[in-house]
């Protein structure tokens, strides 16, 4: 077999346009469109129609969206009906789009049930979703997707100059032992030791002398390697305790490289976030704190997989992808975990969850962002219903490990951790290495909340310990879909019971105007209080999350007497804008 050689690929933004053949009319009008960008080298189109004679076309069609900056969607019911469209494309599409390396923009050609397929977290085209064929002039659609997708082209654009590392250094004394000229001797022997003059004093933290310095990668790895082997003990009679990569989740861990200013903008904009932003940070203030309950989306950017692709992947290895994704699209995961364990076999699919969720999956690799910066908003229990351990390296890198781990329905351990606010992680559903305590297939279901007529038996121990935890305490979910599973079901019974207790949670505004009205119903409907980031921008729950610390650590700081180790520029701008 000989392998196609890779053609020269001209200058511009790649954009792959998925489609359905059906929508042919519709899609040379978009192109048509698009002339303009094509024209100025802003974008380059691909489509398969472009696919050479006697060509391979899957593999062509593979290595066009492999190397695609962003992918268009031509959304359809005859695309959603399209099993290579759905199935194969989308399902790539999206995996990239959640990774950071494409952009997913969905274009509604024709009205259909979008909302409820797995694009329906995106934003789409054109304004509003809107479909084209409903606007009176389609040529007036077209052209504002054009617009729409030039903006976001220039909002992707890299930067030239890659951003300096940062790290830390703490050494023995406090600040006030150590003069300016004693810190700028101490500054010069760490660029002499590492051989980079370049090395710059960025702030000194009050209390310890801790220095945050700038300069390259390599320095950073070369200063670290020296500390942690004990071969650079003291410099300039002050002890060297310690050194970190990641100084200060609150000022330099953050992925958002876009004007803090804006970004508090957006995110109060979105509605009633500032109110819900103030009532949290209230709960977050008072003696009893919130309890964070961390769901996949905090683990997905770090190579573990979210459930639907975790089934999906299992159901291609069994030859059951098809009756899988039925039975997911129907919102039948558990049945869909019993069906692949069946297959597999309980070993087989211990194995793949091992495979997938194992610690080695994020071996040698740094923690930062949303991870860290929980440890920040809470110094008591911690709840999860994810298998793998991103929290407990999170904690423990942050220098707050939690004191234990405790895996499935434990009242005792449990009870205790929130009743006296214990800093242990309570994994609901069990830990990747041990099955004897997991839920994830109906019968693990079943055995654990009860069967699937009542929803859920009360008097089971983890249904018990749920409500205890829900009626006693205000919660805030992150990185938690808050679609209809048993955990979910059971705040909705205590939400009909009693509204005294408030919840939160950090989450995606819905892109469709339906469903954000269906969204807002639902939280209402179970006691929660949603704090909106704009649709598509995940990266904003790491903003929203250094605003809350900052919030947090300031109302500590007043308690101690002692200045919050936070971003004071964050910190004066989060002030002036929720507290007025």
């Amino acid at each position: 077999m000989t392998k196609r050689a890779a053609s020269p690929r001209s200058k511009g933004t790649s954009v792959f346009i998925s489609y359905s053949h059906k929508d042919e009319r519709l899609r040379e009008r978009l192109e048509a469109h698009l002339s303009a960008l094509k024209r100025d080298g802003v974008i380059r189109t691909w489509t398969d129609r472009q696919i050479s004679p006697g060509s391979e076309w899957q593999s062509q069609i593979r290595e066009e969206l492999e190397q695609a900056d962003i992918v268009i969607l031509l959304v359809s019911p005859a695309f959603l009906a399209s099993n290579y469209a759905a199935d194969t494309e989308l399902r790539r599409a999206l995996e990239r789009h959640r990774s950071g390396e494409s952009v997913v923009v969905p274009v509604i050609l024709r009205p259909c049930d979008w909302a409820e397929s797995p694009i329906a977290g995106l934003q789409a085209l054109p304004t509003d979703g809107k479909p084209v064929t409903l606007w009176k002039n389609q040529d007036a659609a077209f052209a504002d997707v054009a617009v729409r997708l030039k903006k976001i082209i220039e909002h992707r654009a890299p930067t030239q100059h890659p951003k300096p590392t940062r790290w830390s250094v703490v050494l023995s004394g406090t600040v006030d032992e150590v003069d300016a000229k004693q810190l700028e001797a101490i500054v010069e022997k760490l660029r002499e030791v590492a051989g980079d003059a370049s090395i710059t004093l960025k702030k000194v933290e009050p209390g310890s002398v801790v220095l945050f310095l700038e300069g390259s990668q390599e320095t950073a790895e070369i200063l670290a390697y020296l500390i942690k082997n004990g071969m650079l003990k003291d410099v300039c009679g002050c002890k060297v305790k310690g050194v970190g990569l990641s100084p200060d989740p609150l000022e330099t861990t953050s992925s958002y490289d876009g004007n803090p200013d804006e970004v508090l903008n957006e995110i109060r904009s979105i509605e009633n976030n500032d109110h819900n932003i103030r009532r949290v940070v209230e709960q977050l203030r008072s003696p009893i704190g919130v309890l964070p309950f961390v769901g996949a989306g905090l683990s997905i950017p770090f190579g573990y997989p979210g459930w639907t692709d975790f089934l999906l992947l299992q159901a291609q290895a069994t030859g059951m992808r098809n009756k899988v994704s039925r039975m997911l699209r129907q919102g039948q995961y558990e049945e869909a975990a019993g069906e692949i364990e069946c297959a597999l076999t309980p070993f087989g699919l211990r194995s793949a969850i091992e495979d997938k969720y194992g610690d080695h999956v994020i071996a040698g690799r740094e923690i930062t962002g949303p991870p860290r910066l929980l440890s920040k908003l809470t110094n008591g229990p911690v709840l999860t219903t994810n298998f793998d351990r991103i929290l407990e390296h999170a904690f423990e890198a942050d220098g707050q490990p939690f004191e234990v781990v405790v895996c499935g329905a434990k009242p005792d351990m449990i009870n205790k951790a929130v009743q006296q606010g214990r800093r242990r992680l309570i994994k609901l559903h069990g830990d990747w290495e041990e099955s004897s305590d997991r839920i994830l297939t109906k019968a693990e279901y079943e055995e654990h909340y009860g069967t699937t007529d009542s929803q859920y038996d009360p008097d089971l121990p983890l249904p018990r310990i749920l409500r205890s935890i829900l009626v006693g305490r205000s919660l805030l979910f992150v990185g938690c879909g808050l679609n209809q599973d048993r955990t979910v079901r059971i705040l909705q019974r205590v939400a009909s019971e009693s509204q005294e207790i408030g919840h939160y949670a950090i989450v995606e505004l819905p892109a469709s105007i339906k469903r954000r009205r269906e969204k807002n119903k639902f939280m209402a409907g179970h006691n929660i209080r949603p704090i909106w980031y704009p649709t598509g921008k995940h990266n904003y729950v790491e903003i929203i999350l250094i605003i809350l610390a900052s919030h947090k650590a300031k109302n500590t700081s007043q308690v101690n007497g002692s200045r919050a180790r936070s971003d004071p520029a964050l910190k004066r701008e989060t002030d002036r804008r929720i507290n007025g």
